[in-house]
């Protein structure tokens, strides 16, 4: 790393520092997933347990010990972004159909 010569690209070490931490983020009620490395930035999706605003400080807790965990693994890297949750999920699809379709009666009902 010293000298820019590493057997493993920074996305593996990324992505095995978070493997590590996944575990005591899911014993939270979370999870931490690699989204990936753009350039010198590691791209990390975090789920925390929600618990209200008093849970604020815990989620910057482990929010940094996953920054951490990653630049230590991959000190070439220059900082971790958080990619919000809602980014990872696809909007919901509703077909127009099944709004407008009317539930069959059952046979002698009027």
């Amino acid at each position: 790393v010293l000298h820019d010569v590493h057997p493993e690209p920074p996305e593996r070490r990324a992505a095995r520092a978070v493997e590590r931490l996944r575990p005591a983020v899911r014993e939270r009620g979370g999870d931490v997933a690699l989204d990936g490395v753009e350039g010198p930035v590691a791209r990390v999706r975090l789920r925390t347990a929600g618990c209200g605003s008093a849970c604020g400080s815990a989620s910057s807790g482990v929010e940094e010990a996953v920054r951490e965990a990653v630049l230590a693994a991959a000190p070439e890297l220059t900082a971790v972004e958080t990619v919000p949750e809602t980014e990872s999920r696809p909007p919901a699809f509703v077909p127009v159909d099944s709004l407008l379709r009317r539930p069959a009666r059952p046979q002698g009902a009027k």
